[in-house]
């Protein structure tokens, strides 16, 4: 069985975006459904428990929840940790960020998350 997968247009041009969580919000959460607000919840919920541990991080949104697609599956993220960083985090934090990644578990159920 042949399955075409549909693409859908990039909310924001290509390239990397230094946004706020506010504009974050306005920009691909606001008026486009119910399924962006379940899951811009749990990526708020990640930012929070990644602030709480200490991990000063950057975090990258792409997929489809960074595309038209009005009621994406998940959330792809990549967290980018510099190595000066991640030397000096707790064991729990570190932790966090290995189990962040297991293919098999998604964070909260919805984001599929990559950690470098």
């Amino acid at each position: 069985m042949i399955r075409i997968k549909f693409d859908y247009a990039p909310i924001l041009a290509p390239g990397r975006h230094n946004v706020s969580k506010s504009e974050f919000t306005r920009l691909f959460v606001t008026g486009r459904g119910p399924r962006r607000l379940e899951l811009n919840f749990s990526l708020h919920k990640l930012m929070l428990e990644l602030e709480a541990l200490g991990i000063l991080c950057e975090v990258w949104v792409n997929g489809s929840f960074a595309c038209e697609k009005q009621s994406p599956s998940d959330v792809d993220v990549v967290v980018v940790v510099w190595h000066e960083v991640f030397v000096s985090l707790s064991n729990a934090a570190k932790d966090f960020l290995y189990t962040l990644q297991v293919p098999e578990e998604k964070y909260d159920g919805c984001i599929d998350a990559f950690c470098v």
